[in-house]
């Protein structure tokens, strides 16, 4: 079983899909993998199922917005090994859409509404992308860095 993010990154190295890379993000335990919308889904099934990792839970999913574009980032974490993995994939500013990892996790359900929320991504796929935070008929998505409150 895989302990440290050293021992991590050099397995995912020889593992991930073509487009995907890892690094370590802090020793000893937290691991950094980019994956891209097309192959998002492939880099968390083969976390969710590969035993050496034991990634046996599927803490958060949050947004962030980086300016020239946005970010989900989906984190898991071994309860057995304390590894932890961030899987982050850029969402285009102008299109923002990313896949939904609840076929996957059913735990990403709440979370991707909420960024939905917070950010306007839409996550294609999700069975019930409704409004979970804000009021009906909130115009915008607040967490945005050009997000601008309507006067009044």
């Amino acid at each position: 079983m895989i302990t440290s993010a050293t021992e991590a990154v050099e397995y995912l190295g020889r593992r991930l899909p073509e487009g995907a890379s890892c690094a370590v993000f802090c020793e000893p335990y937290e691991v950094n993998v980019e994956a891209e919308t097309s192959n998002l889904l492939d880099v968390l099934r083969l976390l969710k199922a590969d035993e050496e990792l034991a990634l046996d839970w599927y803490s958060q999913a949050f947004g962030i917005d980086r300016g020239e574009h946005f970010e989900v980032v989906h984190h898991l974490q071994s309860t057995q090994t304390k590894l932890e993995v961030f899987v982050r994939v850029k969402v285009e500013r102008a299109e923002p859409v990313c896949p939904s990892a609840v076929e996957l996790f059913k735990g990403a359900d709440w979370h991707e509404r909420e960024i939905h929320d917070m950010f306007g991504i839409e996550f294609e796929g999700h069975p019930d992308l409704r409004v979970i935070l804000l009021p009906e008929g909130f115009v915008g998505h607040p967490l945005r860095k050009d997000w601008k409150p309507l006067p009044g």
